[in-house]
């Protein structure tokens, strides 16, 4: 193996761990979006339900909307725990 090829050798191993991190933060991007994704299908699906099925879980349509169609990329199934939560304070 000549100079060149070792260093280039090196240099590509040098890359591979410089992008390691790079790899992880994308998959955990992907992971996180996923699941926000698959918490907003539930909630979808929860507004299929009728009010009375809603009233017993602690919730009422507009809880849906409102975790439906929050700013700010927040999980839509935290939205409304803490809808209901708040509901069973008062």
């Amino acid at each position: 193996m000549t100079t060149m090829s070792r260093s280039m050798a090196a240099q590509s191993g040098e890359l591979k761990r410089g992008l390691a991190p790079f790899g992880q933060t994308i998959r955990s991007t992907v992971a996180r979006r996923w699941k926000l994704a698959e918490h907003l299908w539930q909630v979808r699906k929860l507004s299929e339900f009728d009010d009375h099925m809603l009233r017993d879980l602690g919730l009422h349509r507009g809880d849906i909307y409102t975790a439906l169609y929050c700013n700010g990329g927040e999980d839509a199934t935290s939205v409304l725990s803490r809808l209901a939560r708040r509901k069973r304070q008062f």
